[in-house]
């Protein structure tokens, strides 16, 4: 039960992490169009 919880933790972080790298993928994105449209 303790092992099934700890990999529930581990999903949860490497989810965290892949959230926050798309994040900061699409703000960079953001920041790149208006400089390219002008």
């Amino acid at each position: 039960m303790i092992q099934r919880s700890r990999q529930k933790a581990k999903q949860v972080t490497s989810l965290k992490r892949f959230w926050m790298s798309l994040g900061t993928i699409l703000t960079r994105t953001l920041t790149e169009i208006p400089i390219l449209k002008t």
